[in-house]
């Protein structure tokens, strides 16, 4: 059975998208995939970011624990991984004779007893602040990791991106980190404008990648091409892998300095300009 994220719960969970939490509270993961194929085994390591007081607490004490649910979509194997009581951070290795392809990572914040949990900073629509949980409840979850170990069906273009909180940048403003190293391209703003992008992600998903996604996948592109193929083939695990991918589908590589980005860009989004005027049936 594949393993699902998006569930709805009686309580406070700390997650992206929701409003159980004010706005400048949030749970962020950071992940590292390496695979030694001499040992046979996929190495993860996860870095948690807890800003919530009451989750964070939670874990210093031992009563929650930093964990992850890794599937595969090819194999349907999945298996939970679990840091050290008491740490922000996780380190697990997975044989590679379990997986292949398409994995995804799942990271939330667990239960690891039964416990009355004291939630702060929650949304003022709780009437009440304190819940009984059983071990294996979630405290906070963050938005999958996707990642191929080997060449199989690119995951969408626009998984490739994730949208964090800078609250020292403009209202309206992005700014994007391309570091060839990351699984993700993060796209960041300030949380007026991440709560205005929730929106238009929850009614309008189709006009959202018109509207957020075109301009900073034309960044991506013009990255690949001034990239050096060195690094490229050193660095490329996440983003950066998945966009030569669909690349590569489409025929549309090598990318020259003579290439149309806009229309490339285009092409990776399944041409989104013709959404527009179907945006309301397609939410």
């Amino acid at each position: 059975m594949r393993y699902s994220s998006k569930r709805n719960y009686l309580y406070p969970v700390l997650r992206p998208y929701s409003n159980d939490y004010v706005d400048d509270i949030e749970f962020k993961t950071k992940m590292v995939p390496d695979v030694d194929y001499q040992n046979n085994i996929l190495i993860l390591s996860l870095e948690y970011e807890i800003s919530a007081s009451s989750v964070k607490r939670c874990v210093q004490s031992k009563d929650a624990v930093c964990a992850a649910m890794l599937y595969c979509r090819t194999t349907n194997f999945r298996t939970l991984l679990k840091a050290e009581p008491g740490d922000s951070s996780l380190k697990s290795e997975v044989p590679l004779d379990r997986i292949c392809n398409q994995i995804e990572v799942h990271p939330f914040v667990i239960a690891d007893h039964d416990f009355e949990y004291c939630a702060e900073d929650i949304h003022e629509e709780y009437s009440v602040n304190e819940y009984r949980l059983s071990k294996g409840q979630p405290l906070a979850t963050d938005q999958m990791w996707a990642f191929s170990i080997d060449i199989g069906d690119p995951v969408p273009t626009k998984s490739i991106f994730r949208f964090g909180k800078d609250p020292q940048l403009c209202p309206g403003q992005l700014k994007l980190d391309l570091n060839p190293s990351n699984i993700y391209i993060d796209i960041n703003a300030n949380p007026e404008t991440i709560h205005m992008i929730k929106s238009w992600r929850d009614h309008y998903l189709k006009m959202a990648m018109v509207s957020f996604y075109i301009g900073p996948l034309i960044e991506a592109l013009r990255a690949l091409i001034d990239e050096d193929e060195e690094i490229l083939n050193e660095q490329a695990r996440g983003w950066m892998s998945t966009m030569r991918s669909k690349l590569s589908e489409l025929g549309r590589l090598p990318l020259t300095s003579d290439t149309d980005l806009f229309e490339v860009a285009q092409e990776l989004l399944e041409n989104p300009y013709g959404y527009v005027n179907i945006c309301k049936e397609n939410r």
